[in-house]
């Protein structure tokens, strides 16, 4: 069976590890990776670019590094509790040198179409379109496509009153590095998930005044941090009503008002699930959710892995707030079983049930953004599920305890 994988970032390079190790039978597996080595977001640049990864400089894990590890690769023994991101990188690269991955990846490789064809008298096989730098395009045929291309690639620019019209420094963290820029400057940051919190305590140390706008004001971030824990500069704000472009002003969806003209706006508001490369059909597939924008989420994933009109093509590293190299680790080998026939998926109706059921639990319909978010409540019962699907010893109580426990340990580490 011949694998295409799109992306050596952390999720590519398990899916890596994972199908060139597998046996009986043995996989024959591509990677495509756009970038000059592996790494993924964790690739730092600091010149913003479309093609640049969103870190910025002074990023530090939000979990320490023995829930951040592949479960049998652990990180170095004197690397800091929350490893900033270069660290990060290392780590990973020294995974792939480790397992001797890169024989198995094209680097410097756009993915640029992924299509299924079906001629009749053959086999159904996926279509794989690439260029390489500045050659010309390159076509070639698998039997299963794994997509590992990430979720900080196309940043969600929220639709706000008066924000197109803004006249003063507007842009989103994709493209933050530094704070530095904002030295002295009033600056409004936008979200409250952990971007949003982190980059404005940065910026509040050198702003002249900083607001955070966020639904949840009195306890943002997916941590549960509140805002008076971060900065005595920072002022929490609710929602954004609407900006006035003329005074720069903001109005907030409670009635207050910024008092002085803001001079940049930092939009922290997510990124839009993409893939581009897949075929128009498959695009509309995965974005089938009613009553929300496309893109916050994907439809019709069972188990947010398997495309269930054709488990061939799988999506590793969907879920968020979760340990995401461990879990990427997982979900690939429930992949590789499955396309191993090892183990056996339901059939379409089935699939659908179970994820219906899923859907009546916790009460998000299929393709709503909330179904990817996992947090501590629904990320162990996944995990354990994979577990006892693949034959992994399940997630220990230690384990879950300190997850619950890292705002804390966080907080004792780096202070905020």
């Amino acid at each position: 069976m011949r694998i295409a994988i799109i992306g050596a970032g952390p999720a590519g390079l398990a899916a890596a590890r994972t199908f060139s190790e597998c046996s009986n039978p043995a996989f024959d597996i591509q990677v495509f990776e756009r970038n000059t080595d592996v790494g993924g977001t964790w690739i730092y640049d600091p010149v913003p670019s479309p093609t640049a990864s969103a870190m910025y400089a002074n990023l530090h894990t939000n979990l320490t590094h023995d829930l951040m590890s592949f479960l049998d690769y652990p990180f170095p023994a004197d690397t800091p509790e929350f490893p900033p991101h270069h660290l990060v990188l290392k780590y990973l690269r020294d995974f792939a040198t480790h397992y001797n991955l890169r024989q198995f990846i094209r680097f410097h490789t756009n993915v640029v179409a992924v299509r299924k064809s079906i001629v009749p008298g053959q086999e159904p096989a996926w279509e794989v379109v690439t260029v390489s730098g500045d050659g010309p395009a390159r076509l070639e045929v698998f039997d299963a496509v794994v997509v590992c291309n990430g979720h900080y690639e196309k940043p969600r620019w929220p639709a706000i009153r008066g924000l197109a019209e803004y006249r003063g420094e507007l842009l989103h963290t994709r493209d933050y590095r530094t704070p530095e820029q904002f030295e002295r400057r009033s600056v409004l940051v936008v979200g409250g998930g952990s971007s949003g919190i982190d980059i404005a305590r940065e910026v509040s140390a050198v702003a002249s005044i900083a607001y955070l706008s966020t639904d949840r004001p009195d306890a943002a971030g997916d941590l549960g941090e509140t805002l008076k824990k971060l900065s005595t500069n920072i002022k929490a704000r609710p929602e954004i009503d609407h900006i006035e472009p003329e005074t720069g002003r903001v109005h907030f969806v409670d009635g207050s008002q910024t008092t002085e003209s803001i001079d940049a706006i930092i939009l922290a508001t997510g990124y839009y699930f993409a893939f581009p490369f897949l075929d128009r059909s498959l695009q509309d597939s995965l974005r089938a959710c009613a009553g929300q924008e496309k893109g916050l989420g994907v439809s019709n994933l069972y188990a947010s892995l398997f495309h269930i009109p054709d488990p061939t093509l799988a999506f590793v590293g969907l879920p968020m707030q979760v340990e995401p190299f461990p879990l990427f680790q997982l979900q690939t080998q429930w992949i590789a079983q499955v396309w191993q026939g090892k183990v056996r998926l339901p059939g379409e109706p089935q699939m659908r049930q179970e994820e219906e059921n899923e859907h009546q639990k916790y009460g998000f319909a299929d393709g709503d953004r909330k179904k990817l978010v996992f947090g501590v409540q629904r990320q162990y019962p996944y995990w354990n599920r994979i577990c006892d699907i693949v034959g992994y010893p399940k997630v220990g109580q230690a384990r879950i305890d300190r997850r619950v426990q890292m705002l804390e340990i966080r907080r004792k580490a780096l202070g905020y």
